[in-house]
């Protein structure tokens, strides 16, 4: 079986913490993949300072203004060459350096899933300390009043092709209403063991 390949989306616009996204990618221990950053026109000085830093390390980069989120993360679907797709969006990272190492693995011997899922750690800008969200095993009940993260879930890039991408007009929801999508019509979504 080929090595599966892996597309990195990045959207962002005047994002604070953007090069902990950044820095989380480009250590990544496992290097086979490509990066996509999508930024919105950003505006604020630092953030172009670091787009400018690390613009090179993309395979992809474009900075123009769009629709919000959703059209952005759109636009990253349309260029990504990847077989499976993960939104680590500004201020998104991975968990360790060597998360794209430890996951390979499940993409090689994952056939017809859909997705690839895991937990999530959650950090708070408050006094609270940071949480770890364990995803469980999911049902036909889960979709109706919650949804997987977008950091922690591996997307086959032909599921886009067969149910379309985001939908704009859905402001805070697409992701829901995507994955609920595939997950209602049958296709196999895979829980990560790490």
């Amino acid at each position: 079986m080929k090595n599966q390949t892996i597309s990195i989306i990045t959207i962002n616009y005047n994002e604070p913490l953007l090069e902990r996204t950044c820095e989380s990618i480009v250590q990544q221990t496992f290097t086979e993949y490509e990066w996509l950053v999508i930024d919105g026109g950003s505006t604020n000085r630092e953030t172009l300072a670091i787009l400018e830093k690390y613009k090179n390390n993309a395979a992809y980069f474009v900075s123009e203004p769009d629709k919000g989120r959703y059209d952005a993360m759109n636009k990253g679907i349309a260029k990504a060459r990847g077989d499976w797709l993960i939104f680590m969006n500004a201020g998104d990272c991975f968990h360790d350096f060597d998360t794209l190492e430890k996951v390979v693995p499940y993409l090689d011997a994952a056939g017809d899933t859909a997705v690839v899922y895991g937990g999530i750690m959650l950090e708070y800008e408050k006094e609270r300390k940071p949480e770890f969200i364990k995803q469980k095993l999911l049902s036909s009940l889960f979709f109706l009043t919650k949804t997987i993260p977008h950091p922690s879930s591996f997307v086959k890039r032909d599921m886009f092709e067969k149910y379309g991408t985001y939908r704009d007009e859905f402001k805070i929801a697409s992701d829901w209403a995507k994955f609920a999508q595939m997950y209602w019509s049958g296709k196999n979504f895979m829980k990560l063991m790490l």
